[in-house]
């Protein structure tokens, strides 16, 4: 990861650790956040955070699978936590979506598997949601915003590379022509 990122100046996109979790019920997003840092320097740094982008995935993840809990997400950034591969990818590396993915050993306590013990089948559901929300997350990437209340939002003049692909259109801030399977928006 470090080769792609320094050598071939390509961060990574998303950096996802999987783990199994023994208190909590449910499956939930551990991430990372400046201003939620027990460092000085990194809360100092909070204006240039990007909770949008931090954010989409477990947005999208409540709205892809029942075994979701958005509200057991936390994007603390805690000094017991700082070898942890979520916090040395994003601190170390730069890439703004790292997470750590915890799946309960519990089983869940919401929705149509409450009461339920996660098995083989469960897992794999919960994998195929998790590409789901991938997917969702590139077709919403650099299209969303976040308004005062910390809502996610459209935004109605970015590049949406299914929109730009259907209406055969091409948004300044667009860097790919219009026949792109995947658009790019320039920063």
């Amino acid at each position: 990861m470090e080769y792609c990122t320094r050598v071939l100046l390509r961060s990574p996109h998303v950096f996802v650790d999987y783990h199994g979790h023994s208190t909590r019920k449910n499956v939930f997003l551990f991430g990372c956040s400046r201003s939620g840092s027990w460092s000085t320097s990194d809360r100092a740094l909070s204006a240039t955070d990007q909770p949008v982008q931090c954010l989409m995935l477990p947005r999208l993840m409540q709205k892809t699978s029942v075994a979701f809990a958005l509200s057991l997400c936390s994007f603390k950034v805690e000094r017991n936590k700082e070898s942890t591969a979520r916090v040395t990818i994003w601190r170390q590396l730069g890439v703004t979506r790292s997470y750590t993915m915890e799946t309960s050993f519990c089983g869940c306590d919401q929705g149509s598997l409450a009461g339920s013990h996660l098995n083989t089948i469960h897992l794999k559901n919960v994998g195929k949601d998790f590409c789901a929300a991938m997917a969702g997350l590139r077709d919403n990437d650099e299209t969303m915003t976040m308004d005062d209340s910390g809502k996610l939002e459209r935004e109605s003049q970015s590049c949406c590379p299914l929109n730009c692909i259907r209406e055969r259109r091409n948004y300044s801030k667009c860097i790919q022509e219009r026949r792109a399977e995947c658009h790019m928006v320039r920063n």
